[in-house]
C-alpha cells in the first residue's frame, strides 16, 4: 500500500476517522477492516490505532464526534493495563549503592543496581535521568495517547533497595510523583520547564498527598520494591 503524503494530512486524518466511526465497528478484527478499507481510498496505509485514538479523542473534545463508549474501548493500545480501572504507572530511583552483595544481581554502571538500560520502564528513567516527576508525567501521557483514563494510579517504585536511601531522597522522591500528578491535571500533560520550576520546593509530602486526593489523576496506590 501507498503511504503517499496527502496535501492536507490532519483533514485526511479526520476523514478517515469519521470514517471509522460511522462504519461503527464491533469489534478489533472490524475495526481492522473498516481502518484498511477508509484508508484505501486515500492510497494511504492503515493508521495505527495510537493515531487513530488519538484523532478520535480530539474530534470528540471538539464536538465534531459524539462520544462512543464502546468505540473508545476498542482504541486502547493494550487494554488490559487498564482493565481494573487503574492504570500502573511505573518509575524507577536513581542509581545508589545497595547493602546487599548478592551474587546474580546485575550492577550496570548508571542503573539502579539489578536494572538494565535495555528493559523499557529502565530505559525511559535513563533517559529523564531519574527524575520521577517526568516519569510520571511521560508514563500518563503515553497512556492517553494509547486511549486509557489514568485517572486512577497504581504507582510502582522500582530501584536499588528502597531503604538504602536516603529518607529526604524518599520523601522527595513520593512527593515529585504527588506533584507531577497534581500538575497533569492543571496542565492537561503539557507542562514548560518553565512552569516546572515555579514548584514549591517547601511544600511537604503530606500537603501534595492531600491535593491530590481532589486532583482529576489521582494516586490511589504506592508499591515500593524493598529489595531489588
Amino acid at each position: 500500500m501507498s503511504s503517499l503524503t496527502p496535501k492536507n494530512p490532519t483533514k485526511t486524518i479526520e476523514n478517515i476517522i469519521k470514517k471509522i466511526v460511522a462504519a461503527n465497528p464491533k469489534d478489533d478484527l472490524s475495526l481492522m477492516r473498516f481502518n484498511r478499507s477508509a484508508c484505501r481510498k486515500f492510497k494511504l496505509a492503515p493508521l495505527p490505532k495510537r493515531i487513530i485514538a488519538q484523532t478520535y479523542d480530539e474530534l470528540v473534545k471538539q464536538k465534531k464526534l459524539k462520544p462512543n463508549t464502546h468505540l473508545s474501548q476498542l482504541l486502547k493500545v493494550r487494554a488490559v493495563r487498564t482493565l481494573s480501572g487503574v492504570a500502573p504507572v511505573t518509575v524507577l530511583t536513581k542509581p545508589w549503592p545497595c547493602p546487599g552483595e548478592c551474587v546474580y544481581c546485575p550492577q550496570e554502571p548508571g542503573m539502579p543496581k539489578s536494572y538494565l538500560s535495555n528493559e523499557p520502564a529502565a530505559a525511559r528513567a535513563k533517559a529523564l535521568k531519574f527524575d520521577p516527576f517526568k516519569q510520571v508525567q511521560y508514563r500518563l501521557k503515553a497512556l492517553i495517547a494509547n486511549g486509557h483514563s489514568p485517572e486512577k494510579i497504581e504507582l510502582l517504585v522500582l530501584g536499588a533497595t528502597w531503604s538504602a536511601y536516603p529518607w529526604s531522597y524518599r520523601q522527595w522522591f513520593i512527593k515529585r510523583c504527588f506533584e507531577a500528578a497534581n500538575q497533569f491535571a492543571v496542565s492537561l500533560g503539557f507542562k514548560t520547564q518553565a512552569n516546572i520550576a515555579k514548584t514549591n520546593p517547601k511544600t511537604n509530602l503530606q500537603a501534595a498527598q492531600k491535593k491530590n486526593e481532589k486532583t482529576k489523576y489521582r494516586i490511589i496506590g504506592i508499591t515500593l520494591e524493598t529489595r531489588p
